[in-house]
């Protein structure tokens, strides 16, 4: 299972993946497991297409 968060944190790190359903397909893991790594780790971003809601995001760095 390993593979699959390393995948995960390459796809959102180079932003070929910004939602959970995206990401639920590239790595086969559940939108729970996705959603609690990327709240472990503050650096990466996900939309989540259920709740409509960012996690992670923050208006740091935007215009």
């Amino acid at each position: 299972m390993e593979k699959e968060y390393v995948r995960l944190t390459e796809a959102l790190t180079k932003m070929e993946v910004n939602s959970v359903l995206t990401a639920q397909e590239l790595t086969g893991l559940s939108r729970a497991e996705i959603i609690d790594f990327v709240r472990k780790n503050p650096k990466l971003r996900i939309f989540d297409n259920i709740s409509s809601c960012w996690i992670n995001e923050t208006a740091e760095g935007h215009c």
